[in-house]
């Protein structure tokens, strides 16, 4: 959003592209109050990971809810043998916050409501922050000093039996020689309450409004954003991330399926996709919610305290 303002508008090259193969969820990553400034290249999702081995041996179905989730994740907290349920970030990591919205959303909050102010401090956000905190009854005492980089590591050495995971962080799961559980895993959508709110992030290319090679520009946006280079990518050998296409064409053809086995939730959590606040403020927004989730965290906060940090932060910010 605060970007827009130097991209170039691309509403009228568009026309002549055929956008219909585009995830539209992704599609609208790159458009900005009704105009399109950019196309989407990689969409990335917050997915379930979960140790599929395991399940079957407890004949255990991979969670659909929160509270099936926390049930799981009990079930399989073993600290004796150093093995936890969910490997998950407590500090003041940015994943921290994200994990803590995601589960506020699934319970109906929003971080910033239609009004335009802070909506995390209701029923609905406490209730989302608890199931979080519960969670990290069921990970490792270490996790309050972790990063998503740790949260990889948890599940690679098989710590960790679950965890939310970011669909760029999947591949190195999958590689044998990084990982320990590398074809034992399962992937499926966040858990919901009373919906289903799995947070994407997707990257996108646009054009600068000043650039002097307008033309050339859009050809490469339109080649990196193509069927082409998106089977190509797929199909990538790298070991620490693959690029996802934003395309359905790619995201089901079977050479993608074949390379990347969570391509099906990906897609299935990218329909569904919820978006972050598309506000100017929002990066101050997220820097306050990151901090104040730090101190929760670290228990420098109760919980009523940091809900009213984090939307009288939001307030503030907003000039509310």
């Amino acid at each position: 959003a605060p970007l827009s303002e130097f991209l170039l508008p691309l509403t009228e090259r568009a026309r002549g592209y055929d956008l219909t193969d585009f995830v539209p969820t992704a599609l609208a990553a790159g458009a900005f109050q009704g105009v399109q400034y950019a196309l989407p290249v990689d969409p990335n999702m917050q997915l379930l990971v979960y140790r599929k081995d395991l399940f079957d041996q407890k004949g255990m179905k991979p969670p659909t809810t929160w509270d099936e989730l926390l049930a799981a994740a009990k079930a399989f907290t073993d600290p004796a043998k150093e093995q936890y349920g969910i490997a998950i970030t407590a500090s003041s990591d940015i994943q921290t916050c994200l994990y803590m919205l995601v589960s506020m959303w699934s319970q109906g909050a929003e971080l910033v409501t239609a009004e335009g102010k802070g909506g995390v401090n209701t029923p609905a956000g406490r209730k989302g922050a608890e199931i979080y905190l519960e969670l990290l009854k069921y990970a490792s005492p270490n996790a309050r000093s972790y990063t998503s980089a740790d949260v990889l590591k948890a599940m690679q050495t098989g710590q960790a039996v679950m965890a939310i995971q970011w669909a760029s962080a999947a591949k190195p799961l999958e590689d044998p020689n990084r990982s320990t559980v590398a074809g034992k895993l399962g992937y499926t959508l966040v858990p919901k309450a009373v919906r289903q709110t799995p947070m994407r992030g997707v990257w996108t290319i646009g054009i600068a409004k000043n650039s002097s090679n307008q033309d050339a520009a859009w050809e490469f946006a339109k080649w990196l954003s193509s069927k082409e280079f998106g089977l190509a990518a797929a199909k990538f050998p790298s070991a620490l991330s693959a690029i996802h296409s934003p395309r359905v064409s790619v995201l089901q053809d079977p050479g993608t399926k074949a390379a990347l086995p969570y391509v099906e939730t990906l897609l299935a959590s990218l329909k569904i996709a919820k978006e972050r606040p598309r506000l100017r403020e929002f990066a101050d927004i997220q820097e306050h919610f990151r901090v104040t989730a730090g101190k929760l965290t670290a228990g420098e906060l109760t919980l009523d305290a940091a809900l009213k940090e984090i939307d009288g932060g939001t307030n503030r910010i907003l000039g509310k």
